[in-house]
């Protein structure tokens, strides 16, 4: 589909769990919700920081309908990152508002 629609904005749910490297390149935004937590209790903060990072901060939403555990701890994990407060406003709402088209 994206070299079909390569103008059209995908976002995939999950950061596309293991296989983020493959979302990369393939993907214009990416639902970091439910794998956040799953990230770093494989990895740890640290490393998922990285992860995140490859992304950029202007690709990552946090949008759930299924959260695993209480937004404290999503808050809590991102807090220990280095992202910028412009950045936690991208992930928390300015990127899905871009989406929205809202």
């Amino acid at each position: 589909m994206i070299k079909v629609f390569p103008d059209l904005d995908i976002t995939t749910a999950h950061l596309s769990g293991m296989k983020y490297m493959d979302a990369i390149s393939g993907c214009t935004f990416v639902d970091i919700s439910y794998i956040l937590t799953v990230l770093v209790k494989l990895h740890d903060v640290e490393q998922t920081n990285r992860i995140l990072r490859v992304f950029g901060s202007y690709r990552l939403i946090f949008f759930t309908v299924y959260p695993e555990g209480n937004l404290e701890t999503y808050c809590d994990i991102l807090d220990q990152m280095d992202f910028t407060i412009e950045e936690m406003e991208q992930i928390a709402y300015k990127n899905i508002i871009k989406i929205l088209k809202i």
